[in-house]
């Protein structure tokens, strides 16, 4: 996967956001891209930057109700592989004995 660089990610997200809230038939593509963009992503900026999003969409309007059902299994998949990255840092820290 590659990241592509934007200047300014504040207004990047903005305006994904205003676009989703416009045009509602979008919602659901907007949701299923950041899913695509956070899935099995190696770069923990790019990883914090999606669920700050998501966290954005997610409190500003939901997926279309015929997606929802994808939309949920999807975003359980994702916070179950983010609950193992935490468990790995946890236990590397906790058995660190320079921590």
């Amino acid at each position: 996967m590659t990241d592509i660089s934007v200047p300014y990610p504040e207004q990047f997200a903005k305006s994904v956001l205003q676009m989703a809230v416009d045009y509602v038939d979008l919602r659901s593509e907007v949701y299923l891209q950041l899913m695509k963009q956070l899935d099995e992503n190696p770069r923990a900026e790019s990883v914090t930057r999606g669920w700050n999003l998501m966290c954005m969409l997610a409190s500003t309007f939901l997926p279309a109700t015929d997606f929802r059902p994808y939309y949920d299994i999807c975003l359980i998949r994702l916070i179950n592989m983010l609950l193992k990255v935490l468990l790995r840092i946890v236990h590397a820290t906790a058995y660190d004995p320079w921590s």
